[in-house]
């Protein structure tokens, strides 16, 4: 009778152990209560728990004397230890195809094969089973370990810097400064932009509105945008090719905003001053295009003086920031015809000046050349070279 007045005085306890997950906590619970009320209760706890006498008893005994805590064999065992071999027949395996740190800070830095490759070679050297083979995962732990890291295949880099680099920029300051300050001087900045696919394909670019465009890029039709930057009057000229963009072409567009922009409008000038890349089409070592500069030169009786930027350092040519704005205008938009592509250029303002645009749909022919004995001839004649950085730096002479 008194047991039971001891039981149900312990009862809210006991609810709470019955509604407690099985585990050590609630092990230890049955145990603190058995202590709690006395030993000689443990048969009345575990009728009330619906729980066995012997467990009862064992959680009792448990809470009085805990066992000692078994730190030795539990958990996963480390890689090491099943396979203490295992990163020296990793570094066998990739000795051959290792690179070497470009700093020469570290030899392993660089590895061709993938951990995959690596796996099947230790299964192959029989050493492993695909049993005990190390997994993919931990063969990547491994070779981060050994600070070897997985490189994506580059291209070869081109030398960035030339030995006349450093000279052929301060030809363009003083060219650039002398120009300017040249009433009588026409200085214009030109490239050609890669060529752009007409139709409904996605450019990359991102769009407030929602914009599909087609899900298979299947270009058909292109166009190769020719550019001009007037650097004194701040305007942007475009001629959309829809042939190969050739040197005969670019004369050609060259004279048309001569005579656009200042013959027909008896501006009064003497000189025209380019600056470029020294792409494979306008380079001065391309006969065709010096060729048709020089008849330019003779049939307007001017000056055309060539300035060009070092090599690998196109991105520092004024017209550059041209078609980077104009991609950042049409890049959120579909291309669907050569008239939306013409309407985006003529929406381009350059410092609060709008561009011009024109359609070139004569049909130019490549490879084009000249007689190198005709050309010298010529050269000989009209052209003087800048003392060397002649390649990059010359004067033509009607």
């Amino acid at each position: 009778m008194i047991l039971k007045k001891i039981i149900d005085y312990y009862q809210n306890q006991i609810e709470n152990i019955r509604k407690m997950p099985n585990g050590q906590i609630k092990r230890n619970a049955i145990g603190a209560l058995v202590a709690d009320i006395g030993g000689n209760c443990i048969s009345a706890v575990a009728k009330e728990l619906g729980s066995c006498w012997r467990y009862v008893k064992k959680c009792y005994e448990e809470y009085l004397e805990p066992p000692p805590a078994k730190t030795e064999n539990r958990g996963r065992k480390s890689i090491q230890e099943s396979h203490p071999d295992i990163e020296e027949d990793i570094e066998k395996i990739i000795r051959e195809d290792a690179c070497c740190d470009p700093g020469f800070k570290h030899e392993w830095r660089y590895v061709r094969l993938t951990a995959k490759e690596i796996a099947n070679r230790l299964v192959a050297s029989g050493k492993y089973t695909e049993e005990n083979c190390p997994s993919e995962t931990i063969i990547k732990k491994l070779l981060k370990k050994l600070k070897i890291k997985l490189k994506k295949v580059q291209k070869t880099k081109p030398i960035k810097k030339i030995a006349e680099t450093d000279a052929i920029f301060e030809n363009v300051k003083e060219r650039k400064e002398a120009c300017m300050g040249d009433g009588n001087c026409v200085l214009i900045s030109i490239d050609t932009k890669d060529r752009v696919a007409i139709g409904d394909f996605s450019r990359g670019g991102y769009s407030y509105n929602e914009v599909k465009a087609l899900d298979h890029d299947f270009k058909s039709e292109f166009v190769t945008p020719f550019g001009i930057l007037d650097l004194k009057t701040d305007t942007p000229h475009f001629y959309n090719v829809e042939s190969k963009v050739t040197a005969e072409c670019m004369v050609d567009s060259i004279e048309d905003f001569l005579l656009t922009n200042y013959i027909y409008k008896e501006a009064l000038f003497n000189k025209l001053a380019i600056t470029s890349d020294n792409g494979p089409e306008n380079s001065s070592s391309r006969t065709y295009f010096i060729y048709a500069l020089i008849m330019l030169a003779i049939k307007y009786n001017i000056e055309i003086e060539l300035i060009y930027y070092p090599p690998y350092h196109s991105k520092y040519n004024p017209i550059e920031r041209i078609w980077a704005r104009l991609e950042n205008i049409w890049n959120g938009s579909l291309l669907s015809s050569l008239k939306v592509v013409c309407n985006f250029m003529k929406n381009l303002t350059w410092k609060n000046i709008k561009a011009t645009v024109k359609s070139v749909t004569k049909e130019y022919k490549t490879g084009l050349k000249i007689k190198k004995k005709d050309l010298d001839q010529l050269k000989a004649k009209h052209v003087t070279y800048t003392k060397g950085i002649e390649k990059w730096s010359l004067i033509i002479r009607p």
